[in-house]
């Protein structure tokens, strides 16, 4: 039975009442008072007094019965968060010890002191490259490129997860420049040749000519053009392709290729001895004809002009076949002789008249012709031109024949030292015939029998195919140059790729020493298959051979299933390598079971928003000064009193050098390496002081005559002995004999915005700044009584066991008050899908929405809790699901009748600012305390709230559209889907407010 609550305004009333019978000449009028209603209000605000201190009895009995019962109110609690350290370049780093003090900027609060959580090295590295790869499935990603050297990893990308363009290639550039030059077709033989194996060579002749196996491609001046023309004759590989291989760039060296992309690689690999090329031409046609540097026509020319004279010089340019060092150069020709009348003017006869002349002496004499009886042929070689015969073959080339026409061969090896050549109007690989001698060359009664050249072609082939001296591939990224020069057999491309999904990290120092931390901000994801990762790093093992070894860490995202700390352990063997084409120091991220490779749902693959180095987890309190007292001999109940208050955690060490144990537990004393023992020694190594940690427990009742304890209230900052039944009695020395070394907490006014954090109150080497890159949240002040009042009823109803539905929802939400409510629903998992045996405990905190790695300290917090109070079939890790409510956005379109102009702005900024208020999952709702975990407004309830605005006549339209937040982004859902989603709460989204005067009433 409720007690009832006496208020003034029942005893006010009932005066009024017993007035008008026992004094009816008061006239109880509070706006014309007189002296009965002046008594009456004394007597009303004494009443009151007194009704206040009777309506707290019950109370204050409660209070007393459950001091009585020991219990006590939850002190402050700390906020908590990450800071992020950022280090000098090329500095070796600095150990940061666990509680050293960091400041925070002047806030609305005063001065707050936090401290670092844990121990940590911080090491100068950069993350240079992150790289995806996944050998069963030949892929390879980039997932981050660090082109800026920036401290921190900010761009969002994915893991483990197939998307974007697949970098991995298995190509090999073959560059032979003579060889690969043609003007209009290219026929290329080439010769793979394995001399230690047979079967191999033949494996790979059938290998590199099947086109369903690998892509032969030339390089077109703008893009690669496949080589579709790719046969088999006996042991050689025949490439036939139109045009020219153009000059390309790969691997910083400019040079003509063709390109083998392979699509499958041979298990077994590539592995060779020697490459050959080979390449034949027919029929080709000069570049340029030049007589005297004077352009000829492509056919039916004079090579040496009309009219012939010593040294006049025909030369022949031909890049494609003049560039094939070693090759057999043939030159077709189809020539005829032409006569050609002199022009040197009109003749004038001439007579030598005599006395007696003949008839002879009239007559003309006889015509002489002028034709060529030698040429040289010449080629140049860089410095001047050179014999292209060293003997006289084929000087007679252009010596007169009376054949009408006729068809010659000029036949040459091409000479090694054959360089280009500026001649006439162009550069290039040129011959010449230079005329020598001639026929006649001086009569001046001549006529000239010149060559005239039809048609020129050029022929070109190898007897032995050229042995190339190397080639190039490229393959995981790498490059790598393939000397074939040297013996024995080579290696030119195998699948070097594990085999299981990798990430690769390139970072830019090793890590040396550790702990070190590094934080991976990661999208809240809900798979369920905790993929199992190894962490390992690329070293030197035992016998000095380069390996990939295990890597010791503790990992705190669980496999990237969230945000946390990965902390890693220093190894001074780390080794630089050369991965996926970049310098630098590895480690890699194994799936060694490979789950994620099996994920279906591509939500569920892990998406990294940042990843920040040397962070570590900082707590807002402040390590006070050790503080020391007295004790007396045999003093009971002893209580010292803290100068501070809100005690968040306390070691309390008692000297008992006077009294020594005399049984066992000397032995247990008298070991140095005992964490709760503490020895002074003098000059002489004589103990001095024997500093024993004496343990808390929750009430001295609990303790034994002789054990070592004590009681505090954090609260007060009050610590309470025993008094020799309950509790050992402090031992008393002429000093103080006892050290409290404690730490305080500010509660809510550690909860800090980002960058509030501004670095180390002491200077650090090394080190440049510490700053926090998220809010600092988590802070809460001591624990009101009637708060405390309602934590401990709960825990008498539930007997402090956490069994029911009622028992997640009440206790967990006692149990911190950063939690505002608890949902528990058994048999369903975090996807709402039927899984029996499983809870779901969903969570809405109090500061929501910031994040796993916030809700993470919250969740593992819970989890200790219920460990603790549960039995084991549900509190099992296996069993038991906690994760943060599902927020849902509310997007709501109005059209709204006012009454007047006046009212349409006011009128907007109202219903802005209701519906926002409104819609807040921990104030909103009609009653001001937040939505129920499970419960979405509907149209009536906006309706409802949106009509309390007075200047409103009337509802005109209401529109709602729900849209649920993930961690991938915000996605459109239907209102009745959202009715069975038992984890949602709202949250506001866009406010579309339209307003529209009624003119009936407007002016």
């Amino acid at each position: 039975m409720d007690t009832p609550i006496l208020n003034k305004v029942d005893f006010q009333e009932k005066i009024k009442d017993l007035s008008k019978f026992y004094v009816p000449e008061w006239v109880y009028d509070e706006e014309d008072p007189d002296f009965g209603v002046i008594f009456s209000k004394v007597m009303e605000d004494m009443f009151d007094d007194t009704a206040r201190c009777m309506n707290r009895i019950p109370s204050n009995y409660y209070l007393y019965f459950l001091n009585l019962l020991g219990a006590k109110k939850i002190p402050a609690m700390s906020s908590t968060g990450m800071a992020t350290v950022t280090t000098l370049s090329g500095g070796s780093g600095s150990y940061i010890r666990k509680g050293t003090s960091l400041f925070c900027n002047k806030t609305s609060a005063g001065k707050v002191n936090f401290e670092v959580a844990e121990s940590m090295y911080a090491i100068d590295v950069k993350i240079n490259d992150i790289i995806y790869a996944d050998g069963d499935k030949d892929f390879i990603h980039r997932l981050y490129e660090n082109e800026e050297r920036e401290e921190n990893v900010t761009k969002p990308f994915k893991m483990f997860f197939e998307y974007g363009e697949n970098l991995q290639k298995h190509d090999i550039y073959i560059s032979e420049s003579s060889l690969l030059i043609a003007k209009d077709f290219t026929t290329l033989e080439m010769k793979l040749v394995d001399s230690k194996s047979l079967e191999n060579e033949k494996f790979l002749a059938k290998f590199f000519s099947n086109k369903n196996n690998v892509s032969w491609q030339y390089y077109a001046g703008d893009k690669w053009n496949k080589i579709e023309d790719v046969a088999l004759e006996e042991d050689k590989i025949i490439l036939k392709f139109s045009g020219n291989a153009e000059f390309s760039e790969f691997n910083g060296k400019s040079d003509r290729y063709i390109k083998c992309s392979i699509l499958k690689l041979p298990s077994q690999g590539v592995r060779l001895t020697d490459v050959k090329l080979s390449t034949k031409a027919e029929g080709i046609l000069s570049d340029i004809t030049l007589c005297n540097s004077a352009e000829l026509a492509k056919a039916d020319f004079f090579p040496f002009g009309e009219e012939l004279s010593s040294y006049t010089d025909f030369c022949i340019a031909s890049e494609e076949a003049f560039t094939k060092k070693g090759a057999n150069i043939s030159i077709n020709v189809e020539m005829q002789f032409i006569d050609v009348e002199t022009t040197d003017g009109a003749y004038v006869k001439k007579i030598h008249y005599k006395n007696i002349m003949n008839r002879s002496d009239f007559e003309d004499p006889p015509q002489v012709s002028a034709s060529i009886l030698k040429v040289n042929w010449e080629y140049w070689n860089g410095l001047g031109w050179a014999k292209l015969y060293q003997k006289t073959e084929n000087e007679d080339f252009f010596v007169f024949t009376d054949k009408d026409i006729i068809h010659k061969k000029l036949e040459f090896k091409c000479p090694d030292d054959f360089a280009p050549k500026s001649v006439g109007p162009s550069e290039n690989y040129f011959i010449r015939a230079r005329i020598t001698k001639l026929k006649n060359p001086f009569n001046s009664f001549q006529k000239y029998i010149s060559p005239y050249i039809h048609n020129l072609t050029i022929d070109y082939s190898y007897d032995d195919m050229v042995e190339l001296e190397n080639i190039q591939t490229e393959s995981n990224l790498e490059t790598q140059r393939i000397d074939l020069t040297e013996d024995g057999r080579k290696l030119v491309m195998s699948n070097e790729l594990d085999m299981k999904p990798i990430i690769y990290f390139n970072i830019s120092n090793p890590i040396s020493k550790g702990p070190f931390k590094i934080l991976f901000d990661i999208d809240d994801t809900l798979c369920e298959s905790f993929p199992k990762i190894q962490w390992e790093y690329y070293a030197k093992d035992e016998k000095g051979r380069e390996a990939w070894q295990p890597l010791q860490v503790i990992d705190y995202t669980e496999g990237f299933k969230h945000s946390g700390i990965v902390t890693y352990m220093g190894k001074s063997d780390f080794c630089q390598t050369s991965l996926f084409g970049k310098e630098g120091y590895f480690i890699r991220a194994v799936n060694v079971d490979e789950k994620y490779r099996g994920i279906r749902n591509k939500r569920d693959y892990p998406v990294i928003n940042g990843i920040y180095p040397n962070t570590v987890v900082i707590n807002q309190q402040e390590t006070m000064l050790p503080e020391k007292f007295f004790t007396k001999d045999f003093e009971k109940n002893k209580v010292c009193q803290l100068s501070k208050k809100n005690v968040i955690n306390a070691r309390v060490w008692v000297n008992e050098i006077n009294s020594l144990p005399t049984n066992k537990e000397r032995e247990f004393i008298y070991n140095e390496d005992n964490d709760s023992i503490r020895i002074e020694r003098n000059r002489d190594g004589k103990i001095t002081s024997l500093w024993v940690e004496w343990k808390e427990i929750p009430s001295m009742v609990l303790a034994g005559k002789y054990d070592r304890v004590f009681e505090i209230d954090r609260n007060a900052g009050m610590i309470h002995f025993g008094d020799g039944e309950n509790g050992k009695i402090p031992p008393s020395q002429e000093k103080e004999s006892i050290i409290v070394r404690y730490s305080i907490s500010q509660g809510e006014k550690g909860n800090v915005p980002e960058g509030h954090i501004s670095g180390f109150s002491d200077s650090t080497a090394y080190l440049n700044r510490i700053t926090n890159l998220k809010p600092l949240i988590g802070g809460i002040d001591e624990e009101e009584n009637y708060q405390a009042a309602d934590r401990i009823s709960l825990d008498l109803l539930s007997m402090n066991r956490v069994v029911s539905a009622d028992d997640f929802k009440y206790l967990i939400s006692a149990y911190n008050r950063n939690i505002y409510r608890v949902k528990c629903i058994p048999h369903i998992n975090s996807r709402c899908e039927p899984d029996y045996g499983k809870i779901s405990v969903v969570v809405l905190p109090k500061q929501y929405m910031q994040g796993y790695e916030k809700f993470s300290l919250l969740k593992r917090g819970i989890e200790e809790f219920v460990r603790q109070r549960a039995p084991l079939t549900i509190s099992a890790k296996d069993k038991m699901n906690i994760f943060e409510a599902s927020y849902v956005e509310i997007d709501i379109d109005l059209d709204v009748v006012v009454y007047d102009y006046d009212s349409c702005n006011d009128v907007d900024v109202k219903i802005t600012d209701l519906l926002s208020d409104f819609l807040n999952p921990i104030t909103g709702n009609f009653n001001h305390k937040g939505w129920e975990i499970g419960t979405i407004p509907n149209k009536e309830q906006i309706h409802s709230i949106v009509k309390t605005i007075k200047e409103i006549k009337w509802l005109k339209r209401a529109d709602m559209f729900a849209r649920v937040v993930t961690s991938h982004g915000k996605k459109d859902i239907d209102f009745i889907k959202l009715a069975n989603n038992p984890f949602v709460v709202p949250i506001c989204g866009k406010l579309d407010v339209n307003v529209v005067i009624d003119n009936e009433y407007s002016f």
